[in-house]
Formats: structure tokens, sequence, C-alpha cells
């Protein structure tokens, strides 16, 4: 009778709350398993910014200080002109060469 038909309907939705509950653990455990995969990619991938990043500067930073000694080669030498210096004399030519990184170290 009816009663029957309530323990059978009780025992059927017992059955589906349990294997929802395990449903919700297994989506659970897999929600945590993608979720530590995608954080360890994101630092990888943030490490490998960094590193690039990095290297990056390191040639902007070289270019730079070769255009700049080309510049610095280009005025000197635009210096020597107006001021008639022709290069000829070797020891000259050293001292100012000399004088000139003496003045780059500084």
């Amino acid at each position: 009778g009816p009663v029957g038909g309530r323990d059978r309907r009780a025992y059927t939705l017992t059955n589906s709350v349990e294997r929802l509950d395990e449903q919700l653990k297994s989506c659970r455990d897999q929600y945590l398993v993608i979720k530590q995969r995608n954080m360890e990619e994101l630092r990888r991938l943030n490490l490998s910014r960094e590193q690039d990043f990095h290297a990056m500067m390191a040639n902007f930073a070289i270019v730079q200080s070769q255009l700049m000694q080309s510049s610095a080669d280009l005025w000197r030498n635009t210096a020597r002109q107006f001021t008639g210096e022709t290069g000829a004399g070797a020891a000259e030519s050293g001292a100012a060469q000399a004088e000139d990184e003496a003045l780059r170290d500084d």
C-alpha cells in the first residue's frame, strides 16, 4: 500500500542523495586538481615573463650603451673637425682618447 510506496520512494531519494554526494565529492576533487595545475602553470608563466623581461632590459641597455658610444664618437670627431685637429699626431690622438676614457669613467 501507501506505506510501501512511501518507503520505496524514500529509499530511492536516499540513494539519489548519496549518489549526488559522491558526484559532488568527485567534482570537488577534480576542481582541486585543476586549480592546482592552473596555479602551477601561472607561476611558471610569471617566472617565464620575468626572465623574458630581464633579458629584454639587458639587451636594451646594451643597445643604448652602444648608441651612446657611437653618439659620443660622432660628437668627438665633430669637435675635432671644428678645432682643426686632424688626428695626424698619434700621441695627441692617444692622449685625447685616454682623456675621453677618463671622463667616461667618472
